[in-house]
């Protein structure tokens, strides 16, 4: 009985720690600017939410009038990633057309997008009228962090993609000589089906080279244009073919 005892007390404290992982971050509403009433055209109720989480966090708020989500003229906060623990953060919504709302739902996403809590918000607001209302100070710094963090991330992930654009560019540019070399090099040292196929990629790379050389001539500006777009494909498949031949190679009996 005691070792059944001591069996169960470890399955309970290994998991502890999955419940801990598994529970929801909490939401908490602590400041509305305005207090609901009526809103002019793009005006934004801004609403401080104030969480605690053991993940990053997305948020983003969405109206909803009756129960259904009020999507015409809508405008929402950009969801960059909250870091996880205890902060303050800032959820917005602004309408250019007339709108109701009596409700807004507060969604929270973990780093991926994926669905991880909700808040849903009670208030009476109405947009109709010119707008041009200033945020309460809260809500401007709160909001201009925001923005900073959504620049912040989107630089990075511009300069992740200007990364392997430079990469594939550096590796179109190496292929050009790289396809010249193999093509050369396999013609003179392979023989029968692996000489053929081989030179495979003279059937196109020839009348590609020809019409390189006449736009060339003409004083086209794009002239080398098509060859980096299809010269790296005839040096992968030279590749594949070596590649191939080693393989046939190893397998073959002895």
């Amino acid at each position: 009985m005691g070792r059944l005892l001591f069996v169960l007390a470890l399955l309970a404290a290994a998991a502890l720690p999955v419940r801990a992982e598994a529970q929801e971050p909490t939401l908490r509403v602590t400041a509305s600017d305005p207090d609901g009433g009526r809103l002019g055209k793009d005006d934004a109720l801004y609403l401080r939410v104030s969480y605690d989480s053991a993940v990053p966090l997305r948020l983003q708020a969405k109206g909803f009038s009756g129960g259904a989500e009020v999507k015409a003229g809508a405008r929402y906060n950009p969801a960059p990633i909250y870091p996880a623990g205890a902060d303050d953060a800032v959820v917005w919504v602004a309408y250019a057309a007339p709108t109701h709302l009596d409700e807004i739902r507060i969604a929270a996403y973990g780093a991926d997008w994926k669905p991880v809590a909700t808040l849903s918000y009670p208030v009476t607001a109405q947009w109709s009228g010119p707008g041009g209302r200033r945020p309460a100070a809260w809500a401007a710094a709160l909001s201009d962090r925001q923005q900073a963090m959504t620049s912040q991330s989107a630089a990075a992930s511009q300069g992740d993609d200007d990364g392997y654009i430079g990469l594939l560019i550096t590796f179109a540019g190496l292929s050009i000589p790289g396809y010249l070399v193999l093509q050369l090099v396999l013609l003179f040292r392979y023989s029968g089906r692996w000489r053929l196929a081989a030179a495979l990629p003279l059937v196109g790379m020839i009348p590609l080279l020809l019409y390189t050389l006449a736009a060339l001539a003409a004083g086209s500006n794009l002239w080398p244009l098509m060859l980096i777009f299809l010269t790296p494909l005839a040096f992968l498949y030279l590749l594949a073919v070596i590649i191939l031949k080693q393989v046939a190679g190893a397998l073959a009996p002895s």
